[in-house]
């Protein structure tokens, strides 16, 4: 019988990718996935090219517990989240009943149809909160003090997957991911400066808009993530936190001259006051070391590739 696997969040950015990377990797497995109608046009076409996709409010019970007993999977990859800190200030109602509520109502759907499947849960490096310079990379043990509602409530939800492989055996993976960027990413660093760049491209070239260049980000591309993602729910430890990061942080000015060198015309990166936040953690770096020995995993593809891959994203979007 065909494998039968759900993917929460499946029309997000990291959830079009992996539905594309399990039409690889899992042959013959029959793929759900869950969407918004809010989510980029672009990835819902990725996911719907490789899935059956259905509607679903996480925040809905009835909803959640109606597709979870028509799919009946075999394996949950549950990625659907309110992923944007600012967006939990603006509104931490509607961020905490999707990410808490909604990831409850997931594990009481399983247990009320009486499933059994693997569970990846998509956590946060945001759980770990500020962390100093000198306290770096962080591992899995560091004490979690998030900064905003949006850590808060990852942190709910992975203490939720945590409680329930504790009390019911549930066959969960608690996935703490730090930075993941790639094609069709939108709404970080890299996608922010390569879509200006190709605007740019358009104009014959001119002044790049950027901030503070002196930080570090831990960034991995999506692409090795969602091969990370899928080998977890076979190899890893059920009820385990495991760190999901390329554990070499780059510099963002580095990052920067890589962009400039890739742009078709001439580029002038100018630092822009307004870019600058009041705020901002000198180094984000994650340690990864516990998963990369547990799988023997690699991660594969370099920042160079990701920084192409994604202007070539943006210069075919018109």
């Amino acid at each position: 019988m065909a494998e039968k696997v759900l993917v929460t969040g499946a029309t997000g950015f990291i959830g079009a990718h992996l539905i594309e990377h399990l039409g690889t990797s899992r042959p013959g497995a029959r793929v759900t996935g869950t969407s918004r109608a809010a989510d980029p046009a672009h990835n819902r076409r990725a996911a719907r090219a490789k899935a059956e996709l259905v509607a679903l409010d996480m925040r809905k019970r009835a909803s959640v517990e109606r597709v979870v007993r028509k799919v009946r999977p075999d394996c949950i990859f549950h990625l659907a989240a309110q992923s944007l800190p600012t967006t939990s200030w603006e509104d931490p109602w509607y961020t905490l009943e999707t990410n808490v509520v909604g990831t409850a109502s997931l594990f009481e759907a399983v247990r009320s149809a009486r499933l059994d499947p693997r569970i990846f849960v998509a956590c946060s490096s945001a759980e770990y909160g500020l962390v100093p310079a000198g306290e770096v990379p962080v591992r899995e043990e560091r004490e979690l003090k998030p900064l905003h509602p949006y850590g808060v409530s990852k942190v709910a939800q992975d203490l939720l997957a945590y409680q329930y492989f504790a009390n019911y055996g549930t066959k969960v993976i608690r996935g703490r991911i730090f930075n993941t960027t790639g094609p069709r990413k939108t709404g970080d660093v890299l996608s922010d400066w390569t879509r200006r760049t190709v605007e740019l491209e358009r104009r014959g070239g001119g002044r790049l808009r950027v901030g503070n260049l002196k930080v570090m980000r831990d960034i991995a591309d999506v692409r090795d993530q969602v091969r990370a993602f899928d080998r977890s729910v076979d190899e890893l430890k059920y009820g385990e936190a495991y760190n999901f990061a390329r554990s070499s942080p780059y510099r963002v000015s580095d990052l920067l001259e890589v962009l400039v060198g890739k742009a078709r015309v001439p580029v002038r990166p100018t630092v822009d006051k307004k870019l600058l936040r009041p705020t901002d953690e000198p180094v984000i770096w994650g340690d990864s070391t516990k998963m990369r020995r547990a799988l023997g995993f690699k991660y594969a593809i370099p920042i160079e590739k990701t920084i192409e891959d994604m202007l070539r994203f943006w210069r075919a979007s018109g």
